[in-house]
Formats: C-alpha cells, sequence, structure tokens
C-alpha cells in the first residue's frame, strides 16, 4: 500500500529565504559570537562591523563560483535620503537604495550617476474587509474599486515608475494570469453603487494606516473615496500595531488599509495564500471556491496548470473585490555611471554580479 505524499512546488523558492551556517563554528563559539562574526562560503567573507556606522566583507579568493569584482565592500546604513543621494554625487558611495522618482529624476541629469530600476515582486493593494460593516456590502466594495483611479496613482505619485496591476500578483511572480482588466477609475458608476447601497454607503469607514506607508498614496485614496461621497476617516500607528491590525479578526479590523506586500519566492502562492485564503489571519473575506483554487495551486507541479487555479482565483478576487490591486512596485537605485549592474524582481544585492568601468 502507498501513500500519495503532498507536493509543494513553492518549496525550492522559499528555501532561498533561509541561511545555511557552518554547524562546527556555531557550535564552538555559540550563537551570539557568530552574530558578531558570522562565517559562510559565499563569494564575500565578513571583515568586520562598526554598529550604526558600516559593515565591512572583503573578497573570498577561495570562493568556488565567479570571483568579486571589489576587494572589498563596505555596506553603511544612512536613514536619510537626501543624505544617499549626496554621497552618491561626491562618490561617497557607489550604490544608494530607495530613492523618491523625484530624486531619481535629479540624478539623471547629474553627469556622474544614473538610475537603475525594476519592476519588483512587490504589489501595492488596497484591503477591504468582506465580512463584517458597511465594505460588507458588495456594492461598496465594487464602488471604492471603481473611485480609485490607479493611473493617476502611478503617474503623478510614483513619476511613472511603477505599473498598475489588476490582479493581486506581477509578471514577476510563477503563476501570474494575463488578461485581467480590474475596474475602470469610474466616479459616476461608484456614486450610482453607492446610492443602490443604501444605509451601508452612508455609515462612517476607517482606512487605517502607518507612517512606513507612502502617506500620499493614502491621502490620494482618502480624497478619490471622499469625492464619491463616502465618509472616510484616516486612522495611523506605528508599524508593530499597523500589523497587530491587520492580522486581527474581521470585527477589530476596520473597513479598509493600503499595503504592499513581498514573498521574497517570486511566486504567487507566496502572495495570494496569506492574502485570500481563509485560513490566514491576513485575509477578510471567505470563499469556498477561493481555498479551493488556492490549495490546488499550491500542490500542483505543472506551472501551467498553476496558472489556471491562479486565473481562477483571480477571476472571484474580480467579482468579490476582497481587496483592490494598484500597482506592481518600482524599486528604484542611484548609481555612479561606472557601475555595472542590472537589478532583479527579489531586490537582492549580489556584488559578485557587479562590475566596474574604468
Amino acid at each position: 500500500m502507498s501513500v500519495e505524499q503532498p507536493c509543494y512546488p513553492v518549496l525550492t523558492a522559499q528555501l532561498v529565504k533561509l541561511s545555511i551556517v557552518p554547524k562546527a563554528y556555531v557550535e564552538r563559539i555559540g550563537n551570539q559570537r557568530f552574530n558578531q562574526e558570522p562565517m559562510g562560503s559565499g563569494p564575500y567573507k565578513f571583515a568586520s562591523i562598526q554598529r550604526g556606522v558600516k559593515t565591512t566583507l572583503t573578497r573570498n579568493d577561495a570562493y568556488w563560483g565567479a570571483k568579486g569584482p571589489f576587494p572589498t565592500v563596505e555596506f553603511q546604513p544612512v536613514p536619510d535620503v537626501a543624505t544617499r543621494v549626496a554621497n552618491l554625487r561626491t562618490g561617497k558611495s557607489d550604490l544608494i537604495v530607495t530613492i523618491t522618482p523625484d530624486q531619481a529624476n535629479e540624478l539623471k541629469n547629474d553627469a556622474r550617476t544614473k538610475v537603475l530600476s525594476v519592476q519588483s515582486e512587490r504589489v501595492a493593494y488596497f484591503m477591504l474587509n468582506a465580512l463584517t460593516g458597511p465594505t460588507q456590502d458588495l456594492r461598496v466594495r465594487q464602488a471604492i474599486a471603481h473611485a480609485i483611479d490607479k493611473n493617476a496613482i502611478v503617474t503623478a505619485l510614483l513619476g511613472g515608475y511603477d505599473k498598475v496591476s489588476h490582479v493581486i500578483a506581477s509578471p514577476a511572480h510563477v503563476g501570474y494570469a494575463q488578461g485581467f482588466n480590474g475596474y475602470a477609475f469610474d466616479p459616476a458608476k461608484a456614486k450610482a453603487l453607492l446610492a443602490q447601497a443604501g444605509d451601508a454607503a452612508r455609515a462612517e469607514m476607517t482606512l487605517f494606516t502607518s507612517p512606513t506607508f507612502d502617506q500620499r498614496i493614502v491621502t490620494a485614496i482618502h480624497g478619490m473615496l471622499t469625492d464619491v461621497g463616502l465618509k472616510v476617516k484616516i486612522t495611523s500607528t506605528d508599524f508593530p500595531n499597523w500589523l497587530k491590525r491587520a492580522q486581527s479578526a474581521p470585527a477589530e479590523f476596520g473597513e479598509m488599509t493600503f499595503s504592499r506586500w513581498s514573498c521574497g519566492c517570486q511566486d504567487a502562492d507566496g502572495i495570494m495564500y496569506p492574502l485570500l485564503h481563509s485560513s490566514s489571519q491576513w485575509a477578510k473575506m471567505k470563499d469556498a471556491r477561493m481555498d479551493q483554487a488556492l490549495d490546488a495551486a499550491r500542490s500542483e507541479l505543472d506551472t501551467a496548470k498553476r496558472v489556471q487555479h491562479y486565473a481562477e482565483v483571480s477571476k472571484i478576487v474580480e467579482a468579490s473585490v476582497p481587496l483592490v490591486p494598484l500597482y506592481q512596485a518600482a524599486i528604484l537605485y542611484g548609481a555612479r555611471k561606472e557601475l555595472r549592474w542590472t537589478p532583479t524582481p527579489n531586490e537582492s544585492l549580489f556584488i559578485n554580479r557587479m562590475g566596474w568601468d574604468g
């Protein structure tokens, strides 16, 4: 008698988030010292760390693969974006991360620097509570979807670097399904749906957020919802409390929140399952068909069939609107002209894949 074992096609993608450590070394020096003096087998070796100042790596000349192009590499935490840009322009830094579209446009006009960008696997979305409160009414959720001008958010606030999305996945994800148009920006249609919803549409709603997220986008969406007649109040809290509320029971969640999601695995399972499956504390909807499609997709090894399952998920999402997909986030880097490097959707910085001209 044989027992069929379940498959998990995302396993290899998820494993890249794990670190393999040298057992004998850790047992000899202990966990605390290992955190201060890590050792691995990659293209670069740990040299030293000054907490809050810099971490220094040196090239591992015994590395089995392509040798690192630089003898020494320093990572410096610089919280202020303007300071990061200034350091790049003066040559103090050769690569900086997380710059704004305005700063990217400035760097394009500097002969010493350039902008590198990539459509990441991060997807921005507007989560709605489909289980309790005013947004339990499908017409209210549909109205909210029609009220949000995704193109305006991408072009006016994000500089056109990001890409409008109509499904809660991106082309960077395995399992991405095409052919969905989402809800067109149509304030008149939104108002008509709200008129049909009656009392549910007239109730005050809460949009909870955190300073961690781009408040320009939160404010813009709030304005769009107000413009169609919804009464929405913004409530802000620190990120730990935002996380707690986002994962709370539907009755404690409120009506809506803005967020971005990245699983680090570049697979649709890593974003769709936690946000949409009824077993997840993140999800604020329950749909047996949705659960069935998500379960089938995460146990199917055939990629084409997985895409079909995720297409079914996106079809249900488009019909029931438990959330509104907004855009695939772009990651912007500033670099010295001499640096050769192609950013990847997973936002990894592989130094041995970089080069230098001159």
